[in-house]
């Protein structure tokens, strides 16, 4: 087998003594749904989709006049060359810090993938609506482009945007220094940088096992006081472990990475996910994530508020837990949730609401996979905005 070419997100194979076929493979977060090609002598393409089940979508490989041994090849192939590919980290990364136009906190978050690839995250603290309902959202914001190394300086630019910053000697961005953004045909905006980002990590020269983190790390308060978990023991002692009894074995392969995102960000609070993927040797790999959200009282200590409302509240807005619920399982059945149109998770699901995160513009609930339905879903998210909480 090998590959003869990539256009798009369709991957094209060649395989000997192949006619036709069609059918699907699950790999971790996607599915590769195998299609005929348009001439027998071109074998068949694997195009990478979203899955959407079917009572028989597995029904192909018993079917299918492919040869059996090649159908396993194949998605062998596939399930760990996918459960290899840990999710890719940046090399450098720094935190600025603004007030935007409307006196809220403005994060710039930058990270630079080598050889020269960079993205700038903006995320504008969450409207307070202050007694009276305000429909102001906030700015969050995701942009990538090329970036160059100059001697003092680090420039991101795109077409309609760039990002300059401060880098040190090493070349490195300067995590105590100062930031612009050009933005369109708005004037400059002036950042100031108030931490940098922990990566780290162990691996074997073979591949056969990582360990991985990614974190930010905050230099000023009163962010300073919150830190985030990203100790390797636990995680490096069960791989090592596992390699040390599979020493030889394609199936012992121990991955794991865990990668925090922060999604709302404040004087008074701090929102984040970390999300965790692993792959053990199983029939395939697995991710979930971690929902924190921590708030502090000026004290400089932090505490985690658990409990959608109670966060919420804090910040100003309404919430009504009942009909929360009812908003978040109908917008799950929207998005085809198997096991909400079975029924099997309902308004009256105990841990339903366990799992969020406040963004800039609302809550946003987190359903991993085997949460609302089944693996071949993938992870599910529901928005419900702020003003809509408490209706």
């Amino acid at each position: 087998m090998r590959i003869s070419s990539v256009v798009e997100r369709t991957l094209a194979l060649r395989l000997s003594d192949v006619n036709c076929c069609f059918g699907w493979i699950w790999s971790p977060s996607l599915a590769a749904r195998i299609r005929k090609a348009p001439q027998p002598s071109d074998g068949f393409a694997v195009e990478f989709v979203r899955p959407q089940p079917t009572p028989d979508a597995i029904d192909w490989i018993m079917k299918s006049p492919i040869p059996r041994q090649a159908v396993l090849s194949l998605t062998l192939l596939l399930l760990v060359s996918a459960a290899l590919a840990q999710p890719r980290q940046p090399s450098d990364g720094a935190l600025y810090l603004r007030t935007s136009e409307r006196g809220r906190a403005l994060l710039a978050s930058l990270h630079l993938y080598p050889p020269d690839g960079a993205e700038l995250r903006l995320l504008e603290a969450p409207a307070r609506p202050n007694g009276e309902a305000s429909e102001e959202s906030s700015v969050e914001l995701t942009l990538t482009a090329p970036y160059l190394e100059h001697e003092t300086q680090i420039e991101v630019s795109a077409e309609t945007w760039t990002f300059i910053a401060g880098n040190l000697r090493d070349g490195t961005l300067d995590p105590h220094g100062e930031a612009v953004l050009h933005l369109y045909d708005l004037e400059p905006l002036e950042f100031e940088a108030i931490g940098t980002v922990i990566l780290g990590g162990l691996r074997f020269a073979d591949g056969s096992f990582a360990v991985q983190r990614w974190a930010p790390f905050f230099y000023s308060d009163p962010w300073a006081g919150a830190l985030f978990d990203v100790s390797v023991d636990e995680f490096a002692r069960a791989g090592l472990e596992q390699r040390r009894e599979l020493p030889e074995s394609p199936v012992g392969t121990f991955t794991e990475s865990q990668t925090v995102f922060v999604t709302a960000f404040d004087w008074d609070l701090l929102s984040y996910y970390t999300l965790i993927d692993t792959y053990t040797g199983g029939a395939h790999p697995n991710s979930w994530r971690e929902a924190t959200t921590l708030m502090t009282d000026g004290t400089g200590s932090w505490a985690e508020v658990g409990d959608v409302c109670a966060a919420v509240l804090r910040i100003g807005w309404e919430c009504e837990e009942s009909s929360l619920r009812l908003d978040v399982v109908d917008e799950l059945r929207l998005q085809e949730a198997v096991w909400v149109e079975q029924g099997e998770v309902t308004h009256q699901t105990e841990w339903l609401l366990d799992t969020f995160v406040l963004t800039p513009g609302g809550v946003r609930f987190l359903f991993d996979p085997y949460d609302v339905g089944p693996y071949a879903q993938g992870p599910f998210e529901v928005d419900i905005p702020y003003g809509e909480l408490g209706e």
